[in-house]
């Protein structure tokens, strides 16, 4: 019984559909969804997909869009061979840009140089002529440079700017220490000759107590023979330096500079003992 009431809606059921079907308009027809009444949800649009990238053509005959399409190192390509020679032009403006500001550092340093009044002749005709030969060098290599094709040789041109010549790291600091030396040097000079006068002021002082004096100008006198032992090996010892031993000569460098810093605090002392002795005679003379 029951299998015969499910026919029997069954049939109906699709007694109901085809007349549904019938009265629908041509080319306008829906597919059934199992319940009458009830419309069909729509289909998923068409995805389209990306044309192939892998190199291969599409079949409307359109040329393939690979990768490797542009991507032909050869310098001769006329994509890369322009490319490159711009690089080549950046990478020699860039060059000639820091040569240009180690040119202007020599030459600031030689100002220096010539504007010391106490480095000593010696010293000013060494660096002199150091400073000469590295601004002499790097124009040289700056027409070399600009003048180079062959790029592993340009390359290498290039990093002789900075290996070559240390301007920085080494000309510089050298350059200083050695103004710095006879600087010192030149005031421990003048200390020696206050220090005589002080001692003759002690000696002129007859029936007086001129112990404070006597102990101050002791002080003094070593305080400037320490300034004259730690400055008077520093100029001949960074003064031959080159940039070829960089950087294993930086240790000269940094001894050179501690020992500067011994001899100023040395000679701060020494200027401090000797007002201490004239404070002390005056006293004295009252």
């Amino acid at each position: 019984m029951r299998i015969a009431r499910r026919f029997a809606t069954c049939l109906a059921t699709a007694g109901l559909l085809g007349a549904a079907f019938a009265a629908s308009p041509a080319g306008a027809r829906t597919p059934p969804t199992g319940r009458p009444g009830l419309p069909i949800a729509p289909s998923r649009p068409t995805v389209l997909t990306r044309p192939s990238t892998t190199g291969t053509a599409p079949a409307t005959g359109a040329p393939a869009t690979g990768g490797d399409a542009t991507a032909d190192p050869s310098p001769g390509t006329t994509s890369t061979g322009p490319l490159r020679g711009v690089r080549i032009q950046a990478a020699k403006q860039r060059a000639d840009e820091a040569i240009a500001r180690r040119v202007q550092k020599l030459g600031v340093l030689t100002a220096r140089v010539n504007g010391s009044r106490t480095i000593t002749a010696d010293h000013r005709s060494t660096l002199a002529g150091q400073l000469s030969t590295a601004r002499d060098g790097l124009s040289a290599l700056k027409a070399t440079i600009d003048a180079e094709a062959d790029v592993t040789k340009l390359r290498s041109e290039i990093q002789s700017i900075v290996d070559g010549s240390r301007i920085y790291v080494l000309v510089e600091p050298k350059v200083g220490a050695v103004l710095a030396a006879d600087e010192e040097l030149a005031a421990a000079t003048k200390l020696d000759g206050v220090a005589a006068k002080i001692q003759a002021k002690i000696a002129s002082v007859a029936g007086k107590d001129t112990s404070a004096a006597r102990t101050a100008l002791v002080a003094m006198q070593a305080a400037t023979a320490s300034a004259r032992q730690h400055a008077s090996g520093v100029a001949g010892g960074v003064i031959g330096l080159a940039p070829s031993g960089y950087p294993a000569n930086r240790a000269g460098l940094q001894a050179a500079h501690a020992a500067l810093r011994q001899g100023r605090d040395d000679l701060r002392t020494a200027r401090r003992q000797g007002k201490l002795a004239v404070d002390a005679l005056r006293a004295v003379a009252g």
